[in-house]
């Protein structure tokens, strides 16, 4: 049997408004905030400990 790592699951949220947008483990979208109305450009590889978020203009 092959053991893997538990990779804990990272809470994403909007960079203006705090909202919470998505769980994930790694990512890489564009979302629109719900709250806000901002489009969110969002990254994160397995190997990253936190993701990076940025306002899209």
């Amino acid at each position: 049997m092959i053991s893997q790592k538990k990779e804990k699951m990272e809470k994403i949220k909007c960079p203006q408004c705090g909202l919470t947008l998505i769980f994930a483990r790694h990512i890489e979208a564009e979302m629109k905030c719900k709250r806000c109305r901002k489009i969110i450009r969002i990254q994160k590889e397995t190997s990253e400990e936190h993701a990076q978020t940025e306002l899209v203009k």
